[in-house]
């Protein structure tokens, strides 16, 4: 037996192994008794074991994780671009022409819903104010008036005739005053807005406050200080774009021969240039047309984005379910290395860790079937399997041995 002697690894192991597969289908065992079942027997036959102590096993980034049934049907590898959600994204532009007077906000910024992003002083927002101003003030006289022949008509001083027309004039004051209201309304001008302007300073009734509608980032500003602004509803260019990246989407490109195998619920892997994972999902919905250039349609993964990792306009990889899919016992395929003309998969043992003979089936996307040679439930290294296997043939060498 070929052993590189370190202190023992009963500490290392009882943790490593309590971080193992939480999907595992089998109830998990006590960590010290899953270590040492069925491996001192395979050794004594001749195999190979590593030992080493727990510092050395954590700066080699070992892992263990318990053999467990999967999902082990085929996929397709797709490519894919991280956007942003369509319905998290505003496009903010004012509603009254005006120069800018000050800027809130900038690119890169994080605002909330209603926070001000700009002002502007505009001449149409004062003009629509002065109208709204005379108009309620006509409409105050006319009430007062209609209160006043209300009074002299229950007293027979005025007839019914100069009481009508005083009603009359009353509603016409109030319908010069609600669209005087409206047409502020139209400008993006809430009733708050409107008091707060009527009672404030000097100027204040000109002032336009761009606002953000949503929470989120602001990605684009085409404002500058003292920039003349056309209106939005004139056909002005937008002035903010604010967008919420805490859930985005992976638009799939499915080429038309894929379009049969690919359903809404097959489970998505989305990996990177590096061709590291870096997020899953599940198709959402594919749409049912061909775009006319590229004769693909696109299936929609939506992405939750808190932590900011998936960035609108990065290019992955999708890795989709395609057709059925069978249980089988599958391991990551980085924890299977090629050792003395087999596969071998590392087990921990009572004294470190000891490389199995396994036979291995299908490959799909990063796990590998194990047909024999490992138990389901079976602890086993899911990460540092390279490193074991370089300190056991650098071992064997030191003995002489020919591995």
């Amino acid at each position: 037996m070929t052993v590189l002697r370190t202190a023992s690894m009963i500490a290392l192991l009882v943790a490593l192994a309590a971080c193992g597969d939480s999907n595992s289908q089998e109830p998990e065992a006590d960590a010290e008794t899953a270590i040492g079942q069925g491996t001192d027997e395979e050794h004594e036959e001749g195999g190979d074991e590593v030992e080493i102590d727990q510092a050395d096993a954590a700066a080699l980034g070992i892992e263990i994780q318990r053999a467990s049934l999967s999902a082990l049907g085929q996929r397709t590898e797709l490519p894919a671009e991280i956007k942003f959600a369509a319905d998290r994204v505003a496009y903010i532009a004012p509603r009254v022409d005006g120069v800018v007077r000050s800027l809130e906000a900038t690119e890169g910024d994080l605002v909330e819903a209603g926070e001000v992003l700009a002002v502007l002083d505009s001449g149409r927002l004062a003009a629509l104010m002065a109208d709204y101003h005379g108009a309620r003030a006509a409409e105050r006289f006319a009430d007062s008036t209609l209160a006043r022949e209300r009074e002299l008509l229950d007293q027979a001083i005025t007839s019914q005739a100069e009481f009508a027309e005083a009603e009359q004039e009353a509603a016409m004051a109030t319908a010069r005053r609600e669209a005087a209201e409206t047409a502020l309304h139209a400008a993006g001008i809430d009733h708050d807005q409107i008091e707060s302007l009527v009672s404030g300073s000097d100027g204040a009734a000109g002032r336009y406050r761009i606002t953000s509608p949503i929470a989120g980032r602001v990605i684009e500003r085409t404002l500058s200080l003292g920039q003349s602004v056309q209106g939005g509803t004139e056909g002005g260019a937008p002035a903010f774009v604010v967008a919420d990246d805490s859930v985005v989407w992976a638009d799939v490109q499915v080429y038309a021969a894929d379009l049969g195998r690919i359903e809404p619920g097959a489970g998505v892997v989305l990996n990177g240039e590096n061709g590291r994972q870096i997020a899953i999902g599940e198709v959402a919905f594919v749409m049912p047309q061909l775009s006319e250039g590229s004769r693909t349609a696109t299936a929609r993964v939506i992405l939750e984005n808190e932590q900011r990792a998936l960035r609108p306009g990065q290019f992955v990889t999708a890795s989709l379910e395609t057709g059925s899919s069978e249980q089988a016992l599958t391991v990551p395929k980085g924890a299977v290395v090629a050792f003395e003309g087999g596969e071998v998969v590392f087990v921990p043992t009572d004294h470190g860790f000891g490389a199995v003979g396994v036979e291995t089936g299908r490959q799909v996307g990063d796990e590998v079937e194990i047909v024999s040679g490992l138990e389901r439930g079976q602890a086993f290294v899911a990460e540092g399997a390279f490193t074991l296997k370089a300190e056991l043939e650098k071992a064997g060498f030191g003995d002489g041995h020919g591995h």
